[in-house]
């Protein structure tokens, strides 16, 4: 029996892993790094081009083929629905989901197909850094405990958030999303 990290590297769902493995102390799955929400096109040569959407950022928990924790990082709340295309099903049943957005300006909370997703604002920033801070958890907090018990340590504690997002529509939600403008960075 394949499990969620045996499908997703199978079909070339993954992009930019930092991790991807069985936690250290238990059977639990881990990953970090990109999921591929729209494939690129397809070159010449029969290679895949650069995803055209991917969901940045990404920390979950899996045990066997579903998710048991999901946090990451949307460019456009629009993508959503291209996540619940390719990743819903995947979700153990009524687990919450933790979104962080460049294009809302408020916390919101969004009902779908019985999960609530959390909706928080991130222009710039790391999401590993933003949830570990609205946990409380601080890098003493991860002492002795290898790449993918951390992971697991914030799945754990997520458990505990008790989040004060504004609750409206999928439709609404969308509909209270802001235009984006970056500061380019770099070489003068």
């Amino acid at each position: 029996m394949s499990n969620f990290l045996e499908n997703i590297q199978a079909q070339n769902l993954t992009w930019q892993v930092s991790i991807c493995e069985k936690a250290e102390s238990s059977d639990t799955l881990v990953y970090r790094g990109d999921l591929i929400l729209q494939e690129g096109k397809l070159t010449i040569h029969g290679t895949r081009g650069t995803p055209e959407a991917v969901i940045k950022q990404v920390v979950l928990t899996a045990k066997g083929e579903k998710i048991e924790f999901f946090a990451g990082h949307l460019q456009k709340l629009e993508s959503i629905s291209l996540f619940c295309e390719k990743y819903l099903a995947q979700c153990a049943a009524g687990i919450p989901l933790f979104f962080f957005v460049e294009n809302i300006k408020e916390k919101l909370v969004v009902e779908i197909e019985g999960h609530l997703a959390y909706l928080y604002p991130l222009v710039e920033g790391v999401v590993w850094n933003e949830f570990n801070e609205m946990l409380g958890l601080e890098k003493g907090d991860f002492k002795g405990l290898g790449a993918g018990d951390k992971v697991v340590k914030v799945a754990d504690e997520s458990k505990t958030l008790k989040p004060k997002n504004v609750k409206v529509s999928l439709e609404e939600a969308l509909a209270r999303t802001v235009v984006v403008h970056k500061e380019l960075r770099g070489a003068i």
